[in-house]
């Protein structure tokens, strides 16, 4: 519970003064991870998309000397069409409340660089030993808003539930 309401507290907490922003880490052409410290890397994504549909994933694996990490079947299809992929990470926040990361953003359908508005489910890992602290999705109804959820573990495929 403690470390949900750290990250919490970190995510939506911009204006207080140990609230920051996580760093975009642009991804190579062969799927590493450029920009971090060479104490986490080299860190890869590895994304397998569908022959006969590019934009259906069909297997994600993040690795690096230290970790391999695939993300389960059931968590894959619910990421939808994936049109566009991101990753940003932080590693110089206090550790007491969070270790070391790195997130990973599965946009689905339309993706605009400029809108708050596009719809994407994220996947976060640890940087010291990969496993998966949290996961997040972001959809825009039909009718309101966008919404989003926290999905804690987000290592449990029962937790991942379609955004409606």
């Amino acid at each position: 519970m403690k470390r949900l309401v750290a990250i919490l507290l970190l995510g939506f907490s911009p204006g207080m003064a140990f609230a920051h922003q996580d760093r975009i880490l642009p991804i190579k052409p062969d799927g590493t991870l450029a920009d971090l410290p060479a104490e986490y890397g080299p860190v890869r994504i590895s994304i397998v998309r569908s022959k006969d549909n590019a934009s259906k994933v069909q297997q994600v694996v993040l690795s690096s000397p230290k970790f391999r990490v695939a993300l389960n079947k059931c968590v894959i299809d619910l990421l939808g069409d994936v049109t566009h992929v991101e990753a940003s990470g932080s590693w110089y926040h206090e550790r007491g409340i969070l270790p070391p990361y790195v997130s990973l953003d599965f946009y689905s359908g339309p993706y605009n660089p400029r809108s708050h508005d596009n719809q994407y489910s994220s996947v976060t890992y640890s940087l010291v030993d990969g496993r998966i602290l949290m996961g997040t999705r972001m959809w825009k109804p039909l009718i309101g808003g966008t919404r989003g959820r926290i999905i804690n573990p987000a290592d449990k495929c029962s937790h991942w539930q379609q955004a409606k």
